[in-house]
């Protein structure tokens, strides 16, 4: 127990880990105004906090392509968002081009891949930034754990199914043990199974929308003995998370707060740690909303 203890203490504030993030801070100046959305690095404990200028838009995702370079996306409502990219620790932005950007993919940690299409639908074609920082083609994201319900372990002991409502989405989760029935009652609806065969391990995506603070989402592990799900990542609205790396770092939907007499505000933390043992700290908080956050692998 106390060498875990002493394993996620490293990893929370080890100068190594390294979080790349977008964030909006505000400040009392002048009434409290916000200062402009930016891409920012930090350490796992949120120290040596490191702006990443750039002349761009407004960025809105952030990815490490390797453990030396970041690539970072802006103007999220435009019909084709800005691709820029800086090596990392010294900080040169460069352009790389415009993009009709339907979606970012956290795949494999240091390889970004950006989905070419209409926002919000299925991607035409994809994309990737090279060693040489160079925007290049590539084949579509392949999710080697990608699973759908019903799932059956291979020793046939153990299965996990849904039933399909009128809209054709899953509920009424149930792990069976044998002959034996055990509903589960996770928080929002389904969005994606991710299952190993060779280690059992299961996870579950669920999510929530919320068009005030942000979509709600949660990600769970079976416990296939214990009959249950156990929560890994709570309410969070975007997370850095791949089943073979402990670390992760994720930010929550918005609350809000009050700035100087009469603003309200939107903010959200930023969180990084172990997902597999808990062991998560806030590194990131007060007056600002981080929207975005990936783990240098």
């Amino acid at each position: 127990m106390l060498t875990t203890c002493l394993a996620v203490a490293a990893i929370l504030q080890s100068a190594d880990a390294k979080i790349a993030f977008v964030a909006r801070y505000y400040t009392t100046a002048s009434g409290g105004g916000p200062l402009a959305t930016s891409v920012y690095v930090c350490d796992g404990d949120g120290k040596h906090l490191t702006k990443v200028a750039s002349p761009g838009k407004t960025p809105f995702a952030v990815l490490w392509a390797g453990s030396d370079r970041l690539v970072w996306l802006c103007d999220e409502t435009a019909e084709e968002s800005e691709v820029w990219t800086s090596p990392w620790p010294k900080i040169e932005p460069k352009l790389l081009g415009q993009v009709a950007v339907a979606s970012t993919w956290h795949s494999q940690p240091g390889i970004p891949l950006i989905g070419v299409g209409q926002r919000g639908a299925m991607a035409d074609s994809w994309l990737t930034v090279d060693d040489a920082g160079d925007l290049v083609p590539c084949p579509a994201p392949h999710d080697p754990y990608e699973a759908e319900l019903p799932i059956t372990t291979p020793d046939a002991k153990f299965a996990l199914t849904a039933d399909i409502n009128d809209e054709g989405d899953p509920v009424n989760f149930t792990l069976h043990d044998g002959a034996k029935s055990f509903p589960l009652k996770p928080s929002g609806m389904l969005k994606s199974v991710q299952y190993d065969s060779q280690t059992n391990r299961c996870f579950v995506k669920t999510t929530k929308p919320d068009a005030s603070k942000g979509d709600h989402w949660w990600l769970y592990t079976v416990d296939w003995g214990g009959h249950i799900l156990t929560p890994r990542i709570t309410d969070y609205s975007q997370a850095d998370f791949w089943p073979d790396r402990d670390a992760t770092a994720y930010c929550q939907p918005k609350s809000f707060i009050k700035l100087g007499k009469n603003k309200t505000v939107p903010v959200s933390p930023l969180y990084y740690g172990n997902w597999r043992t808990g062991q998560v700290k806030k590194i990131v908080s007060g007056s600002v909303l981080v929207t975005y956050a990936s783990v240098k692998p």
